[in-house]
């Protein structure tokens, strides 16, 4: 079993350094593309969208390879040796490192590809291709090439969203080969990928709302290493109790979340047209309303699920019952808090307003170091959980306190014949 413990333990800290990487362009590429995809279309420009999708995906890729090559760099270089883990997990951290590297740019390429499917409302097809990413480990193992079965899931990780990405970028230039203007172009483009890389007005305003997000997304998703790290330093087995917890957290935090705030984010792109923020202010207030009360709801049949299923999944995890439980139901606490944000989150996208994120951020992971010092000095993986949900909700009230001055820069921001259409309204 302890031997068991060491494994996950690796796996999941090398899952985590590449995600990190994936999710801080995954997320803020996928939200900033959207409302220009819906306005590049809403103008008529859809001769132009197969060059802008695919200068957008591989810019996204390169970046984040480069990103995840500094983060596997610095944690194979100057953590392992200096860190309280074993030769043989750092040994078998730094190997899944490497069968992870493709992952990430392939994650980047795809959340460009699926926010351009979301513009046209395709919400069930993008969203759908993403169980590629778990079919693909499952065909490895299968053809077991590789005997490390951790290494043969890291490397499936790969394949499986080599695959969705193939999917979406055919399902795209199905859309977008609906114009006439379109089709010719679609096939020239995607033998000139020496250009992709070269920037255009277009993709250079994408990059210009996504690159506070960005940073923050830098900044804010240091706190689940940063978690780790405390975890580190606590009984074996409390980085796989505290990940799996979390990830456990994230099914009902994705089924409320991410598919309603992937529409609304469409939505309030499209309302933001008209320019009246009046209608997005009442539409923001009416669907935090019904976050927030969605999250205690997930609360009451988390803690009904908790109390039937911990039991069976703490055995088959190996990891003890009670802890489980009790970090996977305080990382519960903060679903309304997560709710709330995410949806935030969308409609400072469609208002073009993400500077103030980055120093948000910055407050959040110096939050997240003072409660995670205290949580696991006195209350070991619990506290790391508790810390967590904190963070969560300082975060809802920092981003529902950014409204008012969101909505003075986006009226300020309108042309003057968006501005003279939206004073009449």
């Amino acid at each position: 079993m302890c031997h068991s413990r060491l494994s996950t333990d690796s796996y999941f800290f090398a899952v985590e350094s590449a995600l990190f990487a994936a999710t801080i362009f995954t997320i803020a590429l996928k939200t900033a593309v959207v409302p220009f995809f819906v306005e590049w279309r809403a103008a008529n420009d859809s001769s132009d969208l197969i060059d802008r999708s695919l200068r957008l995906a591989f810019q996204a890729a390169g970046c984040t390879l480069a990103a995840y090559g500094v983060i596997a760099t610095l944690v194979a270089a100057l953590y392992l040796p200096v860190s309280e883990l074993g030769q043989e997990q750092s040994e078998q951290i730094r190997i899944l490192l490497l069968a992870l590297a493709p992952a990430p740019a392939l994650m980047a390429a795809s959340s460009v590809l699926a926010g351009a499917h979301y513009s046209v409302d395709r919400w069930s097809f993008a969203s759908w291709s993403e169980s590629l990413r778990s079919i693909g480990p499952l065909i490895l193992l299968v053809a077991g090439l590789v005997d490390d079965r951790l290494v043969v899931v890291a490397l499936g990780m790969s394949v499986g969203e080599a695959a969705r990405l193939i999917l979406l970028w055919r399902g795209w230039n199905a859309v977008v080969a609906q114009s006439p203007a379109a089709r010719h172009r679609s096939h020239v483009l995607t033998l000139a990928t020496f250009r992709l890389f070269q920037p255009t007005a277009q993709t250079t305003a994408v990059w210009r709302l996504a690159a506070p997000q960005l940073a923050s997304m830098v900044v804010i998703n240091l706190n689940p290493l940063i978690d780790k790290v405390f975890a580190a330093g606590l009984s074996k087995g409390s980085i796989t109790t505290l990940t799996l917890a979390e990830k456990l957290f994230f099914v009902p935090q994705t089924l409320l979340a991410s598919a309603v705030a992937l529409v609304l984010g469409t939505r309030w792109a499209r309302m933001s047209m008209s320019g009246d923020t009046h209608m997005l202010r009442s539409d923001f207030i009416r669907w935090q309303a019904i976050a927030w009360a969605g999250g205690f709801v997930g609360i009451a049949l988390a803690g009904f699920l908790t109390l039937g299923f911990s039991a069976p999944a703490a055995s088959f995890l190996n990891v003890s019952r009670d802890t489980f439980a009790a970090t996977f139901f305080l990382f519960v606490l903060g679903l309304p808090a997560a709710l709330s944000a995410a949806i935030s989150l969308r409609m400072y996208v469609a208002l073009r307003y993400t500077r103030p994120l980055v120093g948000f951020a910055l407050a959040l992971v110096v939050v997240n170091v003072a409660f995670d010092y205290v949580g696991s000095h006195y209350w070991d993986v619990e506290g790391l959980a508790a810390a967590s949900t904190a963070v969560r909700f300082t975060s809802a009230v920092l981003y529902l306190a950014l409204l008012p001055a969101a909505l003075k820069h986006f009226r300020r921001s309108l042309p003057p014949a968006r501005a003279q259409t939206a004073a009449l309204i």
